[in-house]
């Protein structure tokens, strides 16, 4: 674990060696304000939901977002997603954050200003706040690239909704490089987890697939 410190001191320079992803002790309450740009992003996604595979608008409206804020984008083999990098100031080990994109099969009938335009398909799962987040959460990133050592990948994963995302941009090699030091013997993946009990099926299934993946590799 990262020590609670400030950025400079022995125990700053000692994480950093270690190739800890540190955040400065100050930043770890730092409240990142919801501005306007982020607002209108969260009613521009759930006006505009694609259904899974098919996120093609919402992949390039990310990828723009991304560029527009200095976000590196990397090259990706698939039709629909997008993977950013954020580099830190200082050397250190890749960790990624994850959202998805894909919308739902359901008619919008809220009422809201910022309703779907797109018949039969709605953002009903959370998937617009979701992307809102991580790219609000982006944003930060590179705009304190000092606060960090390390880098970190953004992925927006398409086709969550099928369960097929995560297995299609892990095969697509999107994953590779994140966490090489994660399986270890003092910290198994299932360690981040809670019981098995409080877990839904679909979590308890991801969090069996990658436990496999990590051992595999």
């Amino acid at each position: 674990m990262c020590e609670n410190v400030v950025h400079g001191t022995e125990h700053d320079h000692e994480n950093r060696k270690n190739g800890r992803m540190c955040l400065q002790s100050s930043t770890m309450s730092e409240h990142i304000e919801i501005t306007p740009e982020i607002i209108e992003i969260r009613h521009y996604l759930h006006a505009h939901p694609e259904r899974s595979f098919k996120e093609y608008e919402t992949s390039a409206y990310i990828e723009k977002l991304l560029r527009a804020h200095d976000i590196e984008v990397l090259n990706n083999p698939l039709e629909t997603g997008v993977v950013g990098l954020i580099r830190g100031d200082q050397p250190g080990p890749r960790i990624a954050l994850r959202a998805d994109i894909d919308g739902l099969p359901i008619q919008e009938d809220t009422g809201l200003p910022f309703s779907s335009v797109n018949d039969g398909v709605m953002h009903g799962c959370g998937h617009d706040l979701h992307m809102t987040g991580l790219l609000g959460a982006a944003f930060w990133l590179a705009e304190h690239r000092d606060k960090f050592a390390g880098s970190i990948k953004i992925l927006f994963q398409p086709s969550e909704e099928t369960g097929q995302g995560a297995r299609a941009m892990i095969d697509a090699g999107l994953v590779g490089r994140v966490l090489p030091d994660w399986n270890t013997p003092h910290l198994p993946i299932h360690a981040v987890y809670p019981t098995r009990r409080h877990l839904s099926a679909k979590v308890q299934a991801m969090a069996s697939f990658l436990k496999d993946w990590f051992a595999a590799q």
